[in-house]
């Protein structure tokens, strides 16, 4: 795409947004631009005849023009104060849309993958940033339009009273290139400074955080936190800082070329008045107009510098609506997801590499997952396990081979609808500070509030007594900073489960490491119940995943696939693959003896 289209699309989306936003407050907003420069012009003009008139002694006509400049100033005034309110409620509206926006286009691209590719990080981080300059849209293109045309009207007007008065602005161009320049110099200092400031950010969240409060502590690492925030911000600083002076000496430059100017323009007209060829309003006019063109070209270059920082911001929402697009994009017929598995899950040949790596993470795996059956991954921590769990429920797509539901292609569906049929509890759960009903109940949107529902789905999580949390059971807002209760990690990892179970007719079930945060006992328990349930869910059709290091768990698995390195080693059931004396016979050995 060229940088013409790009700037374009760019313009029409930010537009779009603002429109979209509030269109009648737009609209004024650049009715009241247009009238500022109008007002602003009329009280200028009126010096000349004012002073004119003075020196004339006329008192009737320096009165007239008093009352002129007077009226136009006291207009301008009350524009100005409608334009400032006017930007302020359509920067707000435009911002709610924008971050909805950039939430649609974080969470609305059906894979995960995205959150590894470093592009993606250092382009969302850096329109998170700035997002508030993008809703500034119409302030930035109003504020454009008032300072062109009150510079095109000053010039207008010296042209007027002296033709040669009409190259002043000739001598603005070399602020204009340096403004130009200087923008460039600090776009590319911010650029420079993404991943220092993903940085910056990440040891400020951690040393501030709750959860590493006691590492901290008892590591002592208070003092080396401190000193890698402030290495990197010095470093930050510095980076802005030398763009930020390259951009000062060229303003220097450009600002005595303007001078040259100024004082050749005044000269002319005083040249002109000694001649009795312009009067002495004239004279005052024509100061006052230069003087003008100087502030208006300043006002023109940083108004312009303002919205080419806005318009790059939006370069890189329209980047980011393009890869969200690229990655939502399916070609060809969508086959509807099937009611109840018959069958099962194949995968044949799969392999996956993580995004512009060369690093394969599963390779050429081939496995059958047969409906109703409960199947362990057991392997090393990196041996892909919750990668191909990510594969199975289309969080990320393979490399290379195919994944098929009862014969048909995964890929044949459309990606949010398979999701939906899809229910997990991580390792890495998600703690919804909502009330504590919905916080289980949104694992099956249409009955997040039905509370018969959600205190079902805690009981087959093993998780009734969760439902009793004091002060006010599944009404009890979670979350301090809400006001509300926090809970044990083992408590959130309990709600996790229960948002699992929610629905009632999943096809597939993933439980990856949901248990951690509980002790060995619980764990059993909780995953007998979830065996029972996936074996009811025979006749429903659905398959379950289960991935844990506690081998006491994994026995109870209808089926057991182990991974060493991305590829599939031994698979069958805990007595099978004992009797093999494998790599599951050893790491079972091990656990047992390390637990006696």
């Amino acid at each position: 795409m060229s940088r013409f289209a790009t700037w374009r699309r760019s313009v029409a989306m930010l537009f779009t947004l603002c429109f979209r936003a509030d269109l009648r407050r737009s609209l004024t907003l650049f009715g009241y631009a247009i009238a500022i420069n109008v007002l602003q012009l009329t009280a200028t003009v009126g010096v000349r005849p004012l002073v004119d008139s003075a020196s004339r002694g006329d008192t009737h006509g320096v009165m007239i023009a008093a009352g002129v400049i007077a009226v136009a100033v006291a207009l301008a005034s009350l524009c100005g104060r409608g334009f400032v309110a006017l930007t302020a409620s359509v920067m707000e509206r435009a911002g709610l849309l924008i971050d909805a926006k950039l939430i649609e286009l974080a969470a609305g691209v059906p894979t995960v993958d995205h959150y590894e590719r470093p592009r993606y990080v250092d382009q969302m981080t850096l329109v998170r940033q700035e997002r508030r300059v993008m809703a500034q849209m119409m302030n930035a293109m109003a504020l454009n339009l008032q300072s062109f045309l009150y510079l095109v009207g000053a010039v207008v007007l010296l042209g007027t009273i002296d033709p040669w008065l009409l190259l002043l602005p000739v001598f603005g161009v070399p602020a204009l290139l340096a403004h130009r320049r200087s923008t460039k110099l600090a776009l590319k200092a911010r650029q420079a400074n993404a991943q220092p400031t993903l940085l910056r950010n990440h040891l400020y969240k951690v040393a501030s955080s709750p959860a590493a409060g006691k590492e901290l502590r008892v590591y002592g690492l208070t003092d080396e936190f401190v000193a890698r925030h402030r290495a990197t911000a010095d470093a930050m600083e510095r980076t802005a800082t030398r763009a930020s002076l390259r951009g000062v000496v060229l303003s220097l430059v450009s600002s005595l070329i303007f001078a040259v100017g100024y004082i050749g323009a005044a000269a002319t007209v005083l040249g002109e008045a000694i001649d009795g060829l312009a009067s002495v309003g004239s004279v005052v006019l024509a100061v006052a107009l230069a003087a003008l063109v100087n502030s208006q070209v300043s006002s023109v270059v940083q108004s312009g510098t303002y919205f080419q920082q806005v318009l790059k911001t939006a370069e890189r929402l329209v980047w980011l609506t393009d890869y969200a697009a690229g990655a939502t994009r399916r070609d060809g017929e969508h086959t509807p997801v099937p009611a109840r598995l018959t069958s099962g899950i194949e995968l044949k040949d799969v392999s996956f590499s993580y995004p512009d790596t060369e690093k394969v993470v599963l390779d050429r795996v081939n496995l059958t997952l047969p409906t109703g059956a409960v199947v362990a991954l057991v392997g090393d921590n990196g041996s892909g396990k919750t990668t191909l769990v990510k594969l199975l429920t289309g969080m990320y797509r393979p490399t290379s081979g195919t994944i098929t539901v009862d014969g048909v292609g995964l890929d044949s569906f459309v990606p949010a609808e398979w999701q939906r049929r899809a229910r997990g509890a991580f390792q890495d759960f998600a703690r919804f500070e909502l009330l504590l009903g919905q916080t289980v109940g949104i694992g099956d949107m249409p009955r997040m509030d039905d509370q018969e529902a959600v205190v079902a789905a805690l009981s087959r999580a093993g998780a009734a007594e969760m439902a009793e949390v004091e002060p006010q059971g599944l009404r009890t807002q979670l979350g301090t900073a809400w006001g509300g209760v926090d809970l044990s990690g083992g408590q959130w990892q309990k709600l996790a489960l229960g948002r699992a179970v929610m629905a009632e007719d999943p096809l597939v079930v993933v439980l990856d490491e949901p248990t951690a945060a509980l002790d060995a006992p619980t764990e059993h328990a909780t995953f007998e119940r979830f065996a029972r349930i996936a074996a009811a869910g025979a006749n429903r059709g659905h398959v379950t995943l289960l991935v844990s290091h506690r081998f006491t768990t994994v026995r109870m698995a209808d089926f057991i696939v182990v991974l060493q390195k991305g590829t599939v080693v031994e698979t069958g059931t805990h007595a099978e693959l004992i009797a093999a004396r494998g790599l599951y016979a050893e790491l079972y050995a091990l656990q047992q003896k390390a637990y006696s």
